[in-house]
This record gives C-alpha cells, sequence and structure tokens, in this order.
C-alpha cells in the first residue's frame, strides 16, 4: 500500500487497491456512452442543452435496461434483498428502469455543469426554498446544507445556487470510483475533475480544513452529504468519528466530522433533499432543527438518526432516487 494511502483514514480506504487498474471493466460502456451524448449535446444551443437531457435520459435508461443484464440484475438485487416483496415485480422493473435514468441523467449533468453559464445553469433543475438561504446570508449567518445521495448530484444543485448568487462550497471526496479501469481514467475521470475544479469542491482528504474554516468564517454555504456509508473492518476500533446508525432497517456507519464542525461553529442548518414530480426532479430546500446541542458521539449520532430518517422516507417512497442502489458494495455497507 502507498504512503499516500495509509495517511486516509482506515474507514475510507477502498475494499481493494489495485496498483495497475485494467484496461477496461464491466460498466465502462455507461461511461462512454455519456461522455459521447454529451459531445454531441455541444452541437446544441446551450439554453436548450438541460431541457434535453432529460428526455434523452429517459431513452437511454430504457436502451440501458435492456442491453446490461449486470447492472439491471444488481439493482434488482438489491431492491428484493433490502425491500422483501415490498413491490410487484412489474413495479420493480419500472424502479430500475427509472434509476438507471437517474445514473444517466447524472453522468450527461456532471459533464454538462463547466460548458454553462450562470443563467444556463440556473434552469438545470427547480430548487424550491432558496429564500431559507437569503434570510440566512440576511442575518450575516453561515450555513450548514444537508444533502444525500439520492436524485441529483450535489453538483447541479450546486451550479443552481451559485447561480443565484450564493457562495456554496461541496464537500466531496474526488477519487476514481472502487474497481475503474484505464479507460474511465483517462476518458472520464478527466471531466469529473473538471467539473469539480470549476465547482471549487473541497476535499478534506487533502488536506484542505482550513477552507471549511473559512467558508464559515466568511458566512458561507457549506453543502455537505452525511449519508455516505462507512465499512468498519472487523479488527479496527470504532473512531469517535464513527457513529451507528438505523436506516431502511439496517445499521450502517456515519462520520460526523462535519456536523460536529458546523455544529460547534452554530451554523444555520438546513436540507436540500430532492422528489420526482411531473417527469422533473426537484429540489427542496427546508430549515432542519437539530434535535440535540452536544458534540458527543450520541449526541451526533442522534442528530444524523433524524436526517437519515428524512432520507430513508423519500427511499421508501420513491425507491429509484437512491443512487446506491448501482453500488457493487452497498450490501456490504448494510450491517443486520
Amino acid at each position: 500500500m502507498s504512503t499516500h494511502q495509509s495517511q486516509v483514514p482506515v474507514h475510507k480506504r477502498p475494499l481493494h487497491v489495485q496498483e495497475r487498474p485494467p484496461l477496461v471493466a464491466p460498466g465502462d460502456l455507461q461511461f462512454v456512452l455519456a461522455v459521447s451524448f454529451i459531445v454531441g449535446l455541444h452541437a446544441l444551443p446551450a439554453s436548450v442543452r438541460p431541457r434535453f437531457l432529460m428526455q434523452l435520459s429517459r431513452m437511454l435508461g430504457v436502451a440501458w435496461y435492456r442491453s446490461s443484464m449486470r447492472d439491471v440484475h444488481r439493482v434488482r438485487h438489491h431492491l428484493q434483498t433490502i425491500f422483501p416483496n415490498r413491490w410487484p415485480n412489474a413495479t420493480v422493473e419500472q424502479i430500475i428502469r427509472q434509476q438507471l435514468s437517474l445514473t444517466v441523467w447524472n453522468f450527461m449533468t456532471l459533464n454538462l455543469i463547466p460548458t454553462l453559464s450562470q443563467e444556463q445553469s440556473a434552469h438545470l433543475l427547480p430548487v424550491a426554498g432558496t429564500h431559507h438561504l437569503e434570510e440566512a446570508r440576511t442575518q450575516d449567518k453561515a450555513v450548514l446544507l444537508l444533502g444525500a445521495h439520492i436524485g441529483p448530484y450535489a453538483y447541479p444543485i450546486a451550479a443552481v445556487l451559485q447561480s443565484q448568487g450564493y457562495k456554496i462550497h461541496e464537500v466531496g471526496h474526488a477519487r476514481p470510483r472502487q474497481g475503474s479501469s484505464w479507460l474511465y481514467r483517462k476518458l472520464y475521470w478527466p471531466r469529473i475533475q473538471k467539473t469539480c475544479q470549476h465547482m471549487k469542491v473541497i476535499d478534506p482528504l487533502k488536506g484542505t480544513q482550513n477552507n471549511l474554516l473559512d467558508v464559515i468564517y466568511n458566512k458561507e454555504v457549506l453543502f455537505l452529504l452525511p449519508d455516505q456509508l462507512f465499512i468498519l473492518p472487523p479488527d479496527v476500533t470504532r473512531p469517535p468519528q464513527l457513529v451507528p446508525i438505523d436506516y431502511l432497517g439496517y445499521s450502517v456507519n456515519l462520520e460526523t466530522g462535519g456536523l460536529r464542525f458546523c455544529k460547534r461553529l452554530e451554523t444555520a442548518v438546513f436540507t436540500a433533499l430532492p422528489e420526482f414530480v411531473d417527469g422533473r426532479y426537484h429540489i427542496t430546500i427546508e430549515p432542519f432543527s437539530l434535535p440535540t446541542t452536544g458534540l458527543k458521539p450520541e449526541d451526533l449520532a442522534t442528530d444524523l438518526q433524524q436526517f437519515m430518517d428524512k432520507v430513508a422516507h423519500i427511499i421508501e417512497t420513491q425507491p429509484f432516487l437512491w443512487r446506491d442502489l448501482r453500488r457493487s458494495d452497498l450490501l456490504e455497507r448494510l450491517y443486520p
């Protein structure tokens, strides 16, 4: 294992370390197609690209469903394992198609963002409740915005808010996905990095904790996705920043660092969570009252539990929004 890898907290390290990635890997076709269609979209006027993406993602989602049995089987297996006998078979297949369509939409939007002006970014998707952010800005308060790995990626949400004049900084761990191939890293990963640079994503694994402080001290918006599910090796003592949470009938490990940091500095807290209405993804920003005032792990666990209950309700209502359904290691991250 490399020196750089050993500096990463144990619960954030990949399950398997590959010094030499394979030339190609299962799933590469989807990334190649996403890049190809984005290149093709450049032939369209920039003003119509966001509107065209939704229709195109539906078409490609159906094509993906019919052509990639590996991905379809994985999503179906996860649905049947986590939600046994919840829906009839026809509904399960519809959920799979919708989930793949969302994945395509996210792939293409991620590539599209750096090509859009602020005015064009404002039309990526509807975001309601921004008056809450405006009130916090009027009161000269920093904001912690809590999102989740459901629905649209955080990047288009942040792009919409940026277009409205909010100084927003997303916290994310930007590194190639587990098991990624040489083709992915050469063709698709540089485009993700370009979007991360465009959106000024903060990666705490790169020693940028001072950037988090700057966001709070400058009374700006810190966009955090605390629902990342971590695997704790059985021979490792649970670190204080990792707490167990009940989630969809399982126990999962969540990190408290970002929440503890903002709670200590008394930022305003809001959620930014999605729903799918009338054929579009919608985001609603709402105030979120933390149930505790303490900073102990058990206090932060209670806070995160309330947030994750909101996330679980959305997944149970519209399961296709859960992006982790395609994770090959999802079931390894859920504990009985």
